[in-house]
């Protein structure tokens, strides 16, 4: 299960944990292993041996954006910001006048750079875009995500910016947001990247299914299951 919450305290981690045990018990399941969604993707996407560097890792997903930081050998701290892929589908939405699996659709083709994304709005009418004209209608907030969580990834870190940050999650596939994430935390460019295929290299997949940083936090989140390195004691 990958929770949602805003950044927590104890009384609220208490609330979510029995929330989704609670939940797991109304369908006939039982929970067998649990884990923070940073640090599952954490250990797929920064090596053990990367951890003694002052990195961050930041998931892009649908609802929030979640942030790992990582020094001398460990994980230091996590948090998030309420803010991610949907917003920017939303900004689509609103553009092109298409419902929100629609405007997912032209988001995803803006993120593959197709030549010409073609749709549908909700008068049923054929319309056409492109990936130039979606970075533009969209940059606006792509730049307020990204300012936030260069906010929160100063004030996880101690004050201060970190050595490199690693991008994983659909949300941060769009050009602009390694860009701007870079410029926000005074980076080189090349000092934050989009992770995916890179660190997916030791697991197999089907021969249709590409490796993509969608991918990486439900992997690591399925490893950790089998690694069991998070054990909860009532």
């Amino acid at each position: 299960y990958r929770g949602r919450s805003s950044t927590p305290n104890i009384e609220d981690l208490q609330e979510v944990i029995d929330g989704l045990y609670a939940s797991t018990e109304k369908a006939g399941l039982e929970v067998d292993n649990l884990t923070l969604e940073p640090i599952a993707a954490i250990n797929v996407a920064i090596p053990e041996k990367f951890r003694l560097l002052n990195i961050a890792l930041v998931d892009v997903g649908a609802g929030t954006s979640d942030i790992c930081i990582t020094k001398e050998g460990t994980v230091v701290a996590y948090g998030m910001i309420p803010m991610a892929g949907d917003a920017i589908t939303n900004v689509i939405v609103q553009a092109h006048l298409v419902d929100f699996a629609t405007a997912e659709e032209i988001k995803i083709g803006a993120s593959m750079q197709k030549k010409v994304i073609n749709y549908k709005d909700i008068m049923g009418l054929a319309e056409k875009t492109t990936p130039e004209e979606v970075f533009a209608e969209t940059q606006d907030k792509v730049a307020e995500i990204t300012q936030l969580v260069a906010d929160k990834i100063v004030e996880l870190n101690g004050g201060k910016s970190v050595s490199a940050v690693f991008v994983v999650g659909g949300g941060g596939k769009l050009p602009d947001f390694v860009k701007m994430l870079a410029n926000r935390l005074n980076l080189p460019e090349e000092r934050v990247a989009l992770r995916g295929e890179e660190v997916l290299g030791a697991i197999t997949f089907p021969e249709d299914v590409k490796k993509d940083p969608m991918l990486v936090t439900p992997i690591g989140i399925c490893l950790n299951y089998y690694e069991q390195k998070n054990n909860f004691i009532f």
